[in-house]
């Protein structure tokens, strides 16, 4: 994007890991301490990275089968400052 920020990302094994245990967790499987220092840590170095991701993880720890929404869905879900989807 031509004068926008570019989102600081980490390198491509970090970011897999962290995409893995996020969807772990969020599917109820427990983690290592050391697991959890590490998503915290990936959360404070990678703060607008680590909310991008937000859509794959909840896609990827949905039930088999659910209907998620689209990309485009989300966003306009996200963006909306009172909580409702439009």
């Amino acid at each position: 994007m031509p004068g926008g920020k570019k989102t600081k990302v980490p390198d491509p094994s970090d970011a897999a890991r962290c995409l893995d245990l996020r969807v772990q967790c969020k599917m109820g499987r427990s983690m290592s301490e050391e697991d959890s220092r590490f998503i915290r840590k990936m959360y404070k170095d990678y703060p607008d990275w680590y909310g991008e991701i937000d859509y794959e993880v909840f896609c990827l720890s949905a039930p088999f089968g659910a209907m998620t929404p689209t990309k485009e869905e989300w966003d306009r879900g996200k963006a909306g400052s009172d909580g409702r989807r439009e």
